[in-house]
């Protein structure tokens, strides 16, 4: 997320989605942290971009908020 601002004043709250696929580590615990910390990238394919006004911005999160609402209504667990 990051705020639009041509002239200095934010304007727009700009929404980027991407999409990673995580680098398979197998082996050792001690082994996958050595791996891991050799990996100086990973690839992120971006799937969109949305510029949003602040008003716009404001309305999703209430939209969002209404939904998760709803699932705690219905008793739903979250899932990780």
């Amino acid at each position: 997320m990051q705020l639009d601002s041509p002239d200095g004043a934010a304007e727009n709250v700009i929404l980027s989605f991407g999409h990673v696929v995580p680098p398979l580590l197998l082996r050792t615990l001690e082994e996958k942290r050595a791996a891991a910390e050799k990996i100086e990238s990973v690839a992120v394919r971006s799937l969109a971009r949305f510029s949003l006004s602040k008003a716009r911005a404001k309305a999703l999160i209430q939209l969002l908020n209404d939904v998760v609402g709803r699932f705690d209504e219905l008793g739903v667990e979250d899932q990780s």
